[in-house]
């Protein structure tokens, strides 16, 4: 289960905390409960669901837990590197991952499926048109047309260029 999750719930916590590496430590935190709690005994809905929801609260935590902190304040010197530094780039990233949000949702039903098990969940083209039983030509095919229709959008918004980002795997 760790090695079939572990990048998507990585990708999950990243939307909220924005940082990878607090990412991680959020996801291995909740692996390593889920399996010295023997927490599997317990679940009654769906491992994937219960994982999701794991990591999304413990991110919930980190961020309040974040949030209490006090702050030393910043001298002048330091307070010219923290304006330059980070909200810029998240904004620029936060409006890409709504326009490629809203993106998704104009694709057809099964070209979003396509998309969201390959490049969200990691699967593999094979894996993906056994789950949806498709032929594994017919699975390219929604890729391939997905990702077209994806970078038009994002190009017309002038937001394809975000790609270029480290970390952003969505076109690779």
């Amino acid at each position: 289960m760790f090695r079939q999750y572990y990048a998507p719930l990585c990708s999950h916590a990243i939307r909220f905390v924005h940082n990878r590496e607090v990412a991680e430590d959020l996801v291995a935190d909740v692996f390593y409960a889920f399996y010295t709690q023997e927490l599997h005994r317990q679940i009654t809905t769906s491992y994937r669901s219960y994982l999701f929801r794991a990591v999304r609260n413990r991110a919930y935590n980190y961020i309040r837990w974040d949030l209490s902190r006090q702050e030393p304040l910043l001298t002048d010197a330091d307070w010219a590197d923290a304006e330059a530094a980070q909200p810029d780039h998240l904004m620029v990233q936060d409006e890409f991952y709504l326009a490629l949000e809203e993106a998704i949702g104009q694709l057809p039903p099964q070209r979003q499926k396509v998309l969201l098990l390959s490049r969200f969940e990691g699967k593999k083209q094979k894996e993906i048109a056994d789950e949806l039983s498709l032929a594994p030509k017919t699975v390219e095919n929604h890729l391939l047309r997905a990702l077209a229709t994806l970078r038009t959008i994002l190009t017309e918004k002038n937001l394809l260029l975000v790609l270029l980002l480290p970390g952003c795997t969505l076109f690779r």
